[in-house]
């Protein structure tokens, strides 16, 4: 398949040859523009000069119903563009409303309250056309947790560039990012087989080039920002672009809050004290979006002898191979005995730190078929999410986090014996 593109302006012609470079386009790994128009016929691609001071590209891309590209072209492997890597994520993460973001917020740093949820109810509480991105929820928190960037910088930033989802490139390309419409030749603008591939294309692109330190377009800190600082210095064109996006999201936020109940306050944490017949149970009935797979997701309860619920805290299992069995899948049902904690555990890195608290509690099993698995832990979840067959605690607050592991350790030391059960309902997604 030939793709031509015309009037291509100077600032963006790097970014469209790269764009044509991760769909394996042939031979535009190396590019050298050149001053004489190609003939499309002849099947070579290339990079061309235009009479008027702007570029043609010209892509030959794969085609599954015609032969290979290579077979025409002249003998140049395709460009092969390596996946962007899940940067690490500080613990001290701060959580913030959308109505807390500003123009200097740090989108790398802070976690927006946010859920899919929340953001599909936002939208269906819009009128007329402006219902139009009711759907994209899933995959703004699947790209915010992937990239490790704010979902209400990323909702905000649709909302503005698609015009509520209204705009001829949104409707039409699936583009909600204007991503590669140039102000002198908005049909340059790039097309996605759906708003999900969008979001997660252009927020990749979006995290490489303008929120690393290291990227082409990055200027002092990973915000929308100004025309001093962050995104708007190079993103857009308009003065104010950072402004109108933290507007946005915080018009978002009071939206979102006045049609939300108070959240009920986190039960406090009850006391480090040992009680009699104490057991515990990790019930995984459902899994949240992760890096690699979606995350096996839970409850761990201590539970007293008469039933009672002692305390509890949400947790996850797993999220990078889905097969229990396996290593480095979730961890297997059944019974283990909780002890020899271990505090701090910098020799595993963020892995077992959260809310800058480390530590570890040992599972061994107890009649338990773990297929060859070995060094299965109670810790604090830290980034990136997810573990390797350990139950890793998710907490709202660091006071929460430490309560549970005082509890863990009154019920565990002296000799005494905790045991927990492992259980997967059906709707965990794990069998």
């Amino acid at each position: 398949m030939i793709a031509i593109l015309t009037d291509i302006p100077g600032e963006g012609l790097e970014e469209i040859v790269n764009d044509f470079v991760s769909e394996k386009a042939v031979n535009l790994s190396e590019w050298e523009p050149v001053g004489t128009f190609p003939d499309p016929t002849n099947h070579y691609s290339g990079v061309y000069r235009q009479p008027n001071g702007n570029w043609m590209v010209v892509a030959i891309l794969p085609d599954a119903n015609s032969p290979p590209a290579s077979a025409a072209s002249p003998p140049a492997p395709a460009a092969i563009v390596p996946a962007f890597p899940i940067p690490p994520v500080d613990p001290s993460l701060t959580i913030e409303s959308p109505s807390s973001l500003t123009i200097f917020t740090d989108l790398k740093q802070t976690v927006s309250t946010l859920t899919a949820a929340s953001i599909d109810n936002f939208f269906a509480m819009q009128s007329g056309d402006h219902q139009s991105l009711k759907g994209i929820g899933q995959p703004v928190i699947d790209a915010a947790r992937k990239y490790a960037i704010n979902s209400s910088y990323i909702v905000a930033h649709a909302i503005l560039e698609s015009g509520w989802g209204t705009s001829r490139i949104s409707r039409v390309k699936n583009n909600l990012f204007g991503w590669n419409a140039f102000d002198s030749n908005p049909d340059l603008a790039k097309g996605f087989e759906s708003r999900a591939q969008c979001i997660d294309f252009v927020m990749g692109r979006v995290n490489t080039l303008y929120l690393d330190p290291n990227g082409k377009f990055f200027v002092n800190r990973p915000c929308v920002g100004n025309k001093q600082t962050g995104m708007n210095v190079n993103y857009a064109a308009e003065s104010d672009w950072g402004a109108t996006i933290a507007a946005i999201a915080n018009h978002m936020g009071k939206v979102i809050g006045a049609a939300t109940p108070p959240a009920p306050p986190i039960p406090p944490v009850a006391s480090a004290v040992k009680a009699r017949g104490t057991t515990a149970q990790y019930v995984v009935d459902h899994t949240i979006p992760g890096g690699v797979l979606r995350i096996p997701h839970g409850v761990l309860s201590l539970i007293a002898d008469d039933g009672t619920v002692i305390a509890s805290i949400e947790a996850n299992t797993g999220g990078f191979v889905s097969d229990f069995r396996k290593h480095n899948g979730p961890i297997p049902p059944g019974q283990y005995r909780i002890g020899n904690y271990r505090s701090p555990r910098d020799d595993e890195g963020t892995a077992m730190r959260y809310f800058d608290v480390s530590f570890s509690f040992s599972l061994d099993p107890i009649g338990t078929n773990v297929f060859g698995r070995d060094g299965l832990d109670i810790h604090p979840d830290g980034p990136p999410p997810g573990t390797h067959g350990c139950i890793g605690l998710v907490a709202q607050t660091r006071t929460q986090l430490e309560g549970f592991r005082d509890l863990l350790r009154a019920h565990t030391s002296g000799g005494s014996h905790l045991f927990v059960a492992v259980k997967y309902t059906p709707s965990s997604g794990v069998s």
